[in-house]
């Protein structure tokens, strides 16, 4: 078991920001896991960069929850709890 989890979640309006987010915390963190949550699945584009850190940072688990919630207007449905999105980070249960 790792020292720190990060988790968060990500809707699809910052999903280009995931590999920057797992790699500056790759890099300046030690003994960490990284778990995002996200809305549906991930762009091509994000997928292959988060395999490139993946290479280079084998230690670190980086794992993405797909389809944690939903997003409805301005609001985000977990678990059938309707909540603001930048809420979803606390309700959800992380996996690792």
């Amino acid at each position: 078991m790792k020292q720190l989890l990060i988790y968060t979640a990500c809707d699809k309006k910052y999903e280009m920001f995931i590999p920057l987010f797992c790699l500056s915390h790759c890099i300046y963190n030690k003994n960490i896991d990284i778990e995002i949550a996200i809305e549906k699945t991930l762009d091509n584009n994000v997928e292959k960069c988060l395999t490139i850190i993946r290479k280079y940072f084998p230690d670190v688990n980086i794992h993405i929850n797909y389809n944690s919630f939903k997003v409805v207007g301005q609001y985000a449905i977990v678990n059938d709890i309707k909540c603001i999105k930048n809420s979803v980070r606390f309700i959800l249960k992380p996996c690792l």
